[in-house]
């Protein structure tokens, strides 16, 4: 049992150092950014974070009379969305959502920016606490801080946690601590400057800040991001061997769906001639029954 045990782990080291021989290092490079610091790093340069950690803040120079359930806005939209996104993500594929939600995320990102820009035009583009601002538009803000977290929740709120599916046992480690490393980064970066921005760039430069990391990311994605639906772990390991992996994602998904396909209608040819010989045993069996029964009468001498 222990040499068993022993020539399991010889061969997996082997065909470890095989794969990894296989590939250059900037296969393996390219692989671990796109899997990893791709969809980590966003989640933070979004600016979604900036929201939960200081919506209270931004309600409060807003003039909302209690800011502090203002917090509740994004968080509770985030959660819902959630479970929304959560839910269609094995139904509609990984890149599917990102094509159909990102776009929701970036429609409520330019929204707010043309709503912060008319909101602050009496107070020079800038928030100012002492001002009264006008409540319409206090509440257009909200729906365009509802519509970016319809997005984000849809997509990269748990789309990020997904990178391990991308990762082979041989790199998944150093995988997972390239992606924590650039998203605590990009957390770092984002909230300590969140509030300076606001006093330097206006709330509609904020946001255009991040509207312009977002299309980047949505641009990375169309061509860099494949889809894994219907893929195992082995052929995902496959699909960065030669470039970003979207056509060879594709073509994967349609020869697995060809073979489904082929192996459901031998599946049914099968069942459809089960059931011919079967018909015939049946009628085969009555005519033999109506042949001893027409004999049976015959008179007998």
């Amino acid at each position: 049992m222990i040499d068993y045990k022993v020539r399991v782990a010889e061969e997996y080291v082997t065909a470890t150092t095989a794969l990894q021989s296989g590939t250059t290092y900037w296969q393996r490079t390219k692989t671990l950014i796109a899997k990893g610091s791709y969809r980590r790093s966003i989640v933070t340069l979004s600016g979604f974070n900036t929201l939960l950690y200081y919506a209270g803040a931004l309600f409060s120079l807003l003039g909302l009379t209690n800011p502090a359930l203002g917090g509740l806005i994004p968080a509770g939209t985030n959660a819902f969305f959630v479970l929304v996104g959560m839910t269609l993500v094995d139904k509609v594929g990984r890149r599917g959502l990102l094509m159909f939600g990102v776009p929701i995320m970036l429609a409520g990102l330019v929204w707010n920016i043309v709503a912060f820009h008319y909101l602050c035009i009496p107070t020079g583009g800038f928030l100012d606490t002492s001002y009264k601002y006008d409540t319409k538009l206090v509440g257009i803000i909200i729906g365009g801080i509802v519509l970016f977290t319809t997005g984000f929740g849809l997509t990269y709120s748990h789309l990020a946690w997904y990178q391990s599916e991308f990762l082979a046992l041989e790199v998944r480690s150093v995988g997972s601590g390239i992606a924590t490393t650039a998203n605590w980064l990009a957390n770092l970066v984002v909230s300590v400057s969140y509030l300076t921005e606001l006093e330097t760039l206006t709330p509609s430069g904020t946001y255009g800040l991040y509207l312009g990391f977002s299309v980047v990311f949505f641009i990375f994605a169309v061509f860099c991001y494949p889809e894994t639906k219907q893929l195992s772990i082995d052929e995902t390991s496959l699909l960065f061997e030669e470039d970003w992996g979207v056509k060879r994602s594709r073509q994967m998904r349609q020869e697995r769906q060809e073979a489904q396909r082929r192996l459901a209608d031998s599946e049914m040819t099968e069942v459809a001639t089960v059931h011919v010989q079967a018909r015939k045993q049946k009628n085969s069996a009555v005519t033999r029954s109506e042949f001893n029964n027409f004999m049976g009468m015959m008179p007998k001498g």
